[in-house]
């Protein structure tokens, strides 16, 4: 009877540490499962924080390009609109340029026109110089016959009288030297004229 007690005692104690041993392994089980359940979360958390900031650097990037698009277009934009500024400059400079040329060609054009104008005016009063000379010459001239003219009476006159202090007066000798007279003075008249 002891012998069949100690037997199921130790049979027992064998089921007893056999189910130590199961729950044990159990355990064991368990723990390992939860430290790979713990260790697949820490990896899920790790891969979601690496999308995170994968994601994170892509909107950076995004935006960076974004914003260096932006600024690109913004400096394309203010090219062209100096571009334009110069254009306009450029055609305001030239409009000046021939508005300029235009009046230096009318000042030219205007001297041009003064200066037919002084030397027509300067021909006139050449033309009007020598017909007042001309005028002056005629006149001289005139005075000068004129006077001739005089002369030639008063020597005629002069030359009657010494005649007819000489010569007896006759009728017909005082008739011809008037005749004679007349014609010598008709004669300077119509040289005169």
């Amino acid at each position: 009877a002891e012998e069949a007690e100690q037997q199921s005692r130790e049979a027992e104690e064998a089921e007893q540490q056999k189910r130590e041993a199961e729950e044990a392994q159990r355990q064991r089980r368990e723990a390992e499962e939860a430290e790979r359940q713990r260790r697949d979360a820490e990896e899920a958390e790790r891969q979601r924080r690496e999308a995170e900031e994968v994601e994170r650097r892509r909107k950076e990037e995004d935006d960076m390009e974004r914003h260096r698009e932006a600024a690109a277009e913004a400096e394309q934009q203010r090219r062209r609109d100096e571009e334009i500024e110069q254009q306009h400059r450029r055609e305001a400079e030239e409009a000046e340029e021939a508005a300029e040329a235009e009046r230096q060609r009318r000042q030219v054009e205007e001297l041009e026109r003064q200066k037919q104008e002084a030397e027509e005016a300067e021909l006139k009063q050449r033309e009007a110089d020598r017909a007042a000379e001309q005028v002056r010459e005629a006149a001289q001239q005139q005075r000068e016959a004129e006077e001739e003219l005089e002369r030639q009476r008063r020597r005629e006159a002069e030359r009657e009288r010494e005649e007819e202090a000489t010569i007896p007066p006759t009728s017909s000798s005082r008739l011809g030297a008037l005749f004679d007279s007349g014609s010598s003075v008709g004669g300077l008249f119509g040289a005169a004229d």
